[in-house]
């Protein structure tokens, strides 16, 4: 591990993922330690079946490692049941996924307003909230536009409000490039970058596409199930590609975690793409994330 003097926001020590039924038992990642720095953009690097996504999903409290301990912002990851994991992700995880996940029958606004309500509750403010995370990324004249008629890139940058608008202190990226053609893939890693400016959240991408080397601040290389190495590509002390722009969600402190103890193992909730009109939620029976019809007004 390259050493810092600055304190991890994400702890990862040992992470062990198992899958397949007994008998045919597959180890994806074998004793992975990783951390996430505050004020860093970090890109997960490796081949096709090295690991990368399960790691992912395990760091943001999708799944659970069957070894290993995770903490972030120094409250226990592992371990836990499924309502305890939602709990931590709610507060303190945002994802931006390859595929967008935009439910095509809200506008922009009302797309980032649902991960609001999901997070903290109808609250007053919503809008404002919501407004403010799409004009940050450049989209304050498309609040209203619906997902058919955004471009990729835009739709990206929907999909970075969400994930900013809950100000969560760690934004996980899973290939944000990968759909984009390469002057929207400049612009959205232009934007992760200054995402990952703000010194109370760490940012971390995992990504084939070599186009987005250049605004790391940390590279780790992962190759079956473990971490092969790690590179921190500086010019002089400074990111290769410097961004500008306007201020961004800033992460807010979290407030104190219910007290949680730990669950016996369940079937382990997986990513699904969301594409109807419903709204998401996790149940522990299901082994997956589920929806749950809204009642209209």
């Amino acid at each position: 591990m390259q050493t810092t003097q600055k304190k991890p926001i994400l702890e990862a020590r040992g992470i062990v993922k198992v899958l397949g039924a007994p008998g045919t038992e597959f180890t994806v990642l074998k004793g992975v330690d990783v951390e996430l720095f505050p004020g860093e953009l970090t890109l997960l690097m490796g081949p096709s079946g090295s690991g990368k996504t399960t790691l992912l999903s395990i760091l943001g409290c999708i799944l659970t490692p069957t070894a290993g301990e995770l903490e972030i912002k120094g409250e226990r990851a592992h371990g836990l049941g499924p309502e305890a994991l939602a709990d931590i992700r709610r507060r303190h995880v945002g994802f931006v996924f390859q595929s967008y996940n935009l439910f095509p029958t809200l506008t922009a606004v009302e797309n980032v307003m649902l991960a609001l309500d999901v997070r903290h509750g109808a609250e007053r403010g919503a809008t404002e909230r919501a407004t403010e995370a799409l004009k940050s990324v450049g989209l304050g004249h498309r609040i209203n536009a619906y997902p058919s008629k955004l471009s990729g890139g835009e739709k990206q940058r929907v999909a970075i409000a969400r994930a900013l608008s809950g100000r969560g202190s760690v934004v996980l990226a899973d290939e944000p490039t990968a759909a984009l053609d390469s002057e929207n893939g400049r612009g959205v890693m232009e934007l992760m970058a200054r995402v990952s400016q703000d010194p109370t959240r760490a940012v971390l991408a995992v990504t084939h596409d070599h186009r987005t080397l250049s605004y790391a601040d940390r590279i780790i290389h992962i190759e079956d199930g473990r971490i092969a190495g790690e590179e921190r590509p500086k010019i002089d002390g400074q990111r290769r590609t410097q961004v500008h722009g306007a201020p961004l969600p800033a992460a807010e402190p979290a407030p104190a975690a219910p007290p949680v103890v730990a669950a016996p193992v369940r079937s382990e909730p997986r990513l699904v793409e969301v594409t109807s009109t419903a709204e998401p939620t996790t149940e522990a029976g299901g082994g997956q994330l589920k929806l749950r019809r809204r009642r209209s007004a």
